[in-house]
């Protein structure tokens, strides 16, 4: 995961706050990978980090059994609940997310848009 996250840097062109929030949405997301998109007790989880025109784009793949993220509660969990927090946090962090789930593993695509300022 340190290496993961190590692919976003400010070299990219992001402020050290859009720095912090691409790498905790990385963790949260890996971390999902790593619970959630195990196939017959193997592990693979693939990070992409590209830098288009005005953002970045991350990708967290994994090649599990997929899951109904659209039956995911629209708030965040109550503090007693121990799960459930990764990806409302990937969404508050990141500028766009999206989620493709299916039998053969899941792919979520993050997206932060870079500003004038650094993003």
């Amino acid at each position: 995961m340190h290496r993961a996250k190590g692919l976003v840097t400010a070299e990219l062109g992001l402020s050290e706050e859009a720095v912090f929030a691409c790498r905790l949405a990385i963790s949260e997301a890996v971390a999902n990978a790593f619970e959630h998109g195990q196939r017959d007790g193997t592990f693979y989880c693939r990070v992409r980090v590209e830098r288009e025109t005005g953002l970045i784009r991350i990708a967290v793949e994994d090649r599990g059994y997929g899951f109904r993220w659209q039956g995911l509660s629209a708030s965040m969990p109550s503090p007693e609940e121990e799960h459930g927090r990764g990806v409302h946090l990937i969404r508050l962090l990141m500028d766009g997310v999206s989620i493709l789930s299916t039998p053969e593993g899941t792919c979520i695509e993050m997206v932060k848009v870079l500003t004038g300022a650094g993003g």
